[in-house]
């Protein structure tokens, strides 16, 4: 709270992110941190300690849809091939979309008088 450094992730193997977000994933109450280094996304709880590592290549962008209501969150993350692509709490794809048009960057976003945000914004 004190923007005091409590953990640092990196070695000579992990040079940099292409991105990152954090959120509630699991439902815990504790947060945990997605990070993006091509090509793999690497989850990562709030000690420092990694939790799972998934694949994709070059990946743009991330965003985290919290836990709720006794359902894990997911992960959304655009790729290479421009596509979205949604994992599961626990890193594994189980969807895509958007094929044959490409999205770099996006965010996901309420709507109207939406309380949460389930919509998905982009460019294109």
């Amino acid at each position: 709270m004190q923007g005091q450094e409590i953990w640092s992730y990196g070695s000579r193997f992990f040079s940099g992110a292409d991105d990152s977000v954090a959120g509630d994933i699991d439902g815990d109450g504790r947060p945990e941190f997605a990070v993006a280094h091509t090509p793999k996304i690497l989850l990562i709880n709030r000690d420092g300690r990694e939790i799972w590592t998934s694949h994709d290549l070059n990946i743009w962008h991330l965003e985290l849809l919290p836990a709720s209501a006794g359902e894990p969150g997911k992960i959304l993350h655009s790729n290479a091939g421009g596509e979205l692509v949604v994992q599961d709490s626990q890193g594994r794809e189980i969807a895509k979309y958007l094929h044959g048009r490409y999205v770099g960057q996006f965010a996901i976003t309420r709507w109207g008088t939406e309380k949460q945000a389930t919509h998905i914004l982009a460019s294109q």
